[in-house]
């Protein structure tokens, strides 16, 4: 369970680290460099917090596995996160286009209160529907 948190831990940060690469411009070289810095940085200041560091702290006593890991993680979040921000981005802009074509929220709630187009709202109409 210990080692699946570790993990975990090592992949937000590397994670975190290629995201702020990206966004500065980097290439992919540059980016797996910074997630992988920032991993192990993250995973040192980690493992300090928690007193665990009996031993050297995680990247010190599993180079190999923890380099492995931070590395891929940079990777993919290189090549996935424009994917999945456009993806984002294109669903919220559906959104918005949805409720900019739904007729306005005033059309909304005169049809809510079962007003046909061409009634007029009273007031006393207006206040008992707020």
């Amino acid at each position: 369970l210990l080692d699946g948190i570790a993990i975990a831990g090592t992949v937000s940060w590397s994670v975190a680290g290629c995201q702020a690469a990206g966004e500065a411009g980097m290439h992919i070289i540059g980016c797996s460099l910074v997630g992988c810095i920032s991993a192990m940085g993250g995973g040192t200041v980690n493992n300090i917090l928690f007193g665990d560091i009996k031993g050297g702290v995680n990247w010190v006593r599993n180079p190999q596995s923890t380099l492995a890991v931070a590395l891929l993680a940079s990777i993919l979040t290189f090549f996935l996160w424009p994917v999945a921000c456009h993806g984002l981005a294109e669903k919220r802009l559906q959104r918005i286009h949805d409720a900019a074509a739904s007729n306005s929220w005033w059309a909304w709630g005169r049809r809510s209160l079962g007003l046909m187009d061409h009634q007029r709202i009273t007031k006393a109409e207006f206040i008992a529907a707020c």
